[in-house]
């Protein structure tokens, strides 16, 4: 009988010891499955990201715009100010929004030309009171600068170089060739068969478009600043040279640009327009500066305007100078006497003046998050706002991952919802809002 009765306790135990070990695998299993299905559940938010609404706070426009864009090589690590987040606490690479900040235009006509971020945009100006948008083209790069000639576009592309797009369809633009440089390609000039591109630390690049689908690089003029803006007139190109000022290059040989003078603005010179026998530079934090360049080799500053912002674009029409002052907006400067030319008007935009064409009765200013902004300037004293187009949203939500508020280098978006998420060539970001940032989507 105690046999029997051992016989049972040691079988219950058996059976006991058995039922845990076979719990515990079982247990275990489900915890693995749960655990794999929570990595898998987070790769696939990835593919498809849940909505959110969240942005950055702050104002990227405090930054400096030699910090927020200029960096040390090709890599870019040193233009984004989110800099190397792949291995961040708060940020993962996840996609790409290729819509943002406008900072170049042109315009031809009733057509005018302008960036959206990554997107190259195309509207119909025809009808002044009911604008429409013609097409659009995403290219690899935010668009920074524009040059036009015959049925080509000519885009300075950041990192990407100069891209040519085919614009004889307006409703279709292609890119039909391109011609990456050494450095960042900040502005574009067009004159003849030639393609003059600013190309920040790598100087004044010369680039052959004979053959628009099979441009070249023909000759180069390293300049010793940083080369932001460029005008051509005759045969001369003048740069806009950043710290270094206004540096004069001779292009009577294409293949073969040399500096033949230069003079150091006291501020830093973003932009150039040249017209007769001045050359108008807007010179960042000391306004405009009025410089004759009747000696090419020997040019000197005749006169200046300070403005009340930081003056990134110039454009001259007629008696005045228009200047994108960054956050002050257009300013109208009067320039019948080169020597003393002084504001008549000004016109605060919503965004950050950068860039500005004029053309008949408007200037078209790339307002960086305020859009394109088309002013009304036929009385130069009072100017005002005729139409604009947001590039960015506002006071609006929309089901998203991430956003840049219009600075597509700092952050940019990936969602299935949002039209122009998949664009190929740029890094973006997802951010958590444990990190700190707002629920809201307002630039």
């Amino acid at each position: 009988m105690d046999k029997m009765r051992l016989s049972v306790c040691i079988l219950l135990i058996v059976l006991v010891l058995s039922s845990v070990l076979f719990n515990s695998q079982i247990l275990g299993f489900h915890r693995g499955d749960r655990s794999q299905a929570k990595i898998d559940e987070r790769c696939s938010a990835r593919e498809q990201p849940t909505s959110s609404h969240i942005r950055i706070a702050g104002d990227a426009r405090e930054a400096s715009r030699r910090n927020r864009f200029r960096g040390t090589s090709k890599t870019k690590t040193g233009r984004h100010d989110l800099g190397d987040t792949g291995d961040s606490e708060w940020v993962d690479l996840i996609g790409q929004w290729a819509y943002g900040a406008c900072l170049g235009v042109t315009v031809r006509g009733d057509t005018a030309y302008f960036g959206n971020g990554t997107y190259f945009v195309i509207f119909d100006l025809s009808d002044p009171g009911n604008p429409s948008k013609i097409g659009e083209i995403a290219l690899p790069s935010v668009i920074l600068g524009l040059g036009l000639s015959g049925n080509h576009a000519y885009v300075a592309d950041d990192e990407d170089g100069l891209r040519v797009i085919d614009i004889a369809d307006p409703s279709n633009p292609n890119e039909v060739g391109y011609c990456d440089t050494p450095g960042y390609a900040w502005d574009v000039a067009v004159s003849g068969s030639f393609a003059y591109v600013a190309d920040d630390e790598a100087g004044l690049r010369v680039i052959n478009i004979a053959d628009p689908s099979n441009p070249y690089e023909a000759g180069y003029c390293d300049t010793p600043g940083y080369a932001w803006g460029v005008a051509v007139s005759g045969s001369f190109a003048y740069v806009a040279d950043d710290e270094a000022g206004l540096r004069v290059i001779n292009i009577a040989d294409p293949s073969n640009p040399y500096e033949v003078g230069h003079y150091g603005t006291p501020g830093y010179a973003e932009d150039v327009a040249v017209t007769g026998i001045y050359a108008y530079v807007a010179d960042w934090d000391a306004g405009l500066s009025v410089i004759n360049i009747t000696n090419p080799s020997n040019p000197y500053e005749v006169g200046y305007c300070e403005t009340p912002g930081f003056a990134h674009g110039i454009a001259v029409s007629g008696s005045y100078a228009y200047v994108a002052d960054g956050d002050t907006g257009l300013r109208i400067i009067n320039i019948t006497n080169p020597s003393d030319p002084y504001e008549v008007g000004y016109y605060d935009t919503h965004g950050y003046a950068w860039g500005i064409t004029i053309s008949g009765d408007y200037a078209y200013v790339a307002d960086w998050e305020g859009g394109l902004q088309v002013i009304n300037i036929i009385d130069p004293s009072d100017p005002f706002v005729f139409w604009s187009f947001r590039v960015c949203p506002h006071e609006r939500e929309a089901p998203i991952s991430a956003m840049s508020l219009c600075d597509p280098r700092l952050l940019t978006v990936k969602d299935k919802d949002v039209p122009g998420f998949d664009s190929p060539h740029r890094d973006t970001c997802q951010v958590r809002p444990s990190a700190g940032l707002t629920e809201t989507f307002t630039p």
